[in-house]
């Protein structure tokens, strides 16, 4: 029996290890400390997706802070979008901190 279980775990691990490796995700993600009240259908069907309310902020996944020094434990991700420093709501500080070209 512990046989099994050590299979099922090896098989386990291999199959989150190349799930892993096949998606790789931007150095920077959009967090903030909200989301918006209610789920923005951006694509005309079922698809929403939970949008930041107010800045949105530069952060690395797993980062304890974001580009401009905030403290963000406990701040959303927002998976799906890209910190983009042209933005209205972008951040100015993080966008300072990772692109001085676009202050």
């Amino acid at each position: 029996m512990p046989e099994r279980r050590d299979s099922i775990r090896r098989r386990r691990e291999s199959l989150a290890n190349a799930t892993y490796k096949r998606h790789s995700w931007p150095e920077y993600l959009v967090s903030a400390p909200h989301r918006e009240p209610y789920m923005v259908d951006r694509h005309g069907d079922d698809d929403t997706l939970p949008r930041p309310y107010g800045l949105q902020h530069a952060r690395r996944v797993g980062s304890a802070q974001t580009a401009c020094g905030m403290y963000a434990v406990s701040w959303r991700y927002f998976w799906t979008l890209e910190f983009r420093p042209g933005r209205a709501s972008a951040c100015p500080d993080c966008s300072l901190a990772l692109f001085p070209s676009h202050a």
